[in-house]
């Protein structure tokens, strides 16, 4: 679990030091390596806004999906996140709390970067303990390519492929 908190800070710390210069929509940053353990590949993708950073990664062989902060405490265990794509409806979950606190684990994360459309948005907001919130809306684009890396990485075809436009991937999207 340290690994992955070290990989989220490099990447979050590489990425804000990266965007702050950048007036355009935020580019996603990715990186690719192999496991030191098995030598598989592993893939990261963040995305940073501010202090925060959206993460999809393939690493040892796991999907996962990660809202990141450099400055926010998210909560010992648990953080109840708040999502929205596009227009949709919001959509409300609780996420795992990284050892650090800084960030939060989607609990279907293929479900959830299936979800994410190509060019669009998503807004995330992290209830946080005394009723604060942690908002941050990214701007997506280049989603698919992302989607194949991490499903080619991990040997996953649910995590590549085309955008379901919904979280709920067996209800198709209103056009």
């Amino acid at each position: 679990m340290k690994e992955i908190i070290a990989a989220l800070s490099v990447i979050t710390i590489a990425c804000l030091a990266g965007s702050a210069a950048v007036s355009a929509p935020p580019e996603w940053s990715i990186a690719e390596n192999k496991s030191s353990t098995d030598d598989s590949p592993q893939v990261s993708a963040a995305l940073v806004v501010g202090d925060a950073a959206l993460v999809l990664r393939c690493r040892e062989q796991k999907i996962e999906a990660a809202y990141s902060t450099q400055n926010t405490y998210l909560g010992d265990d648990f953080v109840t996140i708040r999502f929205r794509i596009d227009a949709q409806e919001p959509v409300k979950e609780v996420w795992k709390s990284s050892v650090n606190s800084h960030a939060a684990f989607a609990p279907k994360p293929e479900d959830f970067i299936r979800a994410l459309p190509d060019n669009g948005r998503v807004f995330i907001r992290a209830l946080l303990t005394g009723g604060q919130t942690k908002d941050t809306n990214f701007i997506l684009s280049g989603v698919s390519d992302i989607r194949e890396k991490i499903g080619h990485a991990c040997k996953s075809p649910g995590a590549s492929g085309e955008s379901t436009g919904s979280i709920n991937p067996s209800k198709p999207r209103a056009e």
